[in-house]
């Protein structure tokens, strides 16, 4: 099996998973569901990654060009983020991951 990040404006970022012999039969889910932790506060968030036309922080449905998602992308469960805000820089535990 092979997963391979395909950058698409709509409507999201997409794992496109397909298996080795490379039949016709490919899948395509969005982007992980990321949960962290504030390394100053504790206080947990999950936010799910999402195209721009998609995003609604309130609803944690994090846009990924924002500062946030884009230092998520690429990272494991726990290893440390930092993420210049409005509000100061944070840093973020990465606590769960879900591509469902």
């Amino acid at each position: 099996l092979w997963l391979q990040q395909v950058p698409l404006t709509q409507p999201a970022w997409l794992l496109v998973h397909s298996t080795l012999n490379h039949s016709h039969d490919t899948t395509i889910s969005e982007v992980a569901t990321v949960t962290v932790a504030d390394e100053e506060t504790d206080e947990e968030k999950t936010w799910k990654i999402v195209g721009e036309h998609e995003a609604n922080i309130e609803k944690g449905l994090l846009n990924v060009k924002s500062p946030i998602a884009r230092a998520l992308i690429g990272k494991d469960v726990g290893d440390s983020v930092e993420v210049r805000t409005p509000g100061g820089e944070k840093s973020y535990e990465v606590l769960s991951i879900d591509y469902q």
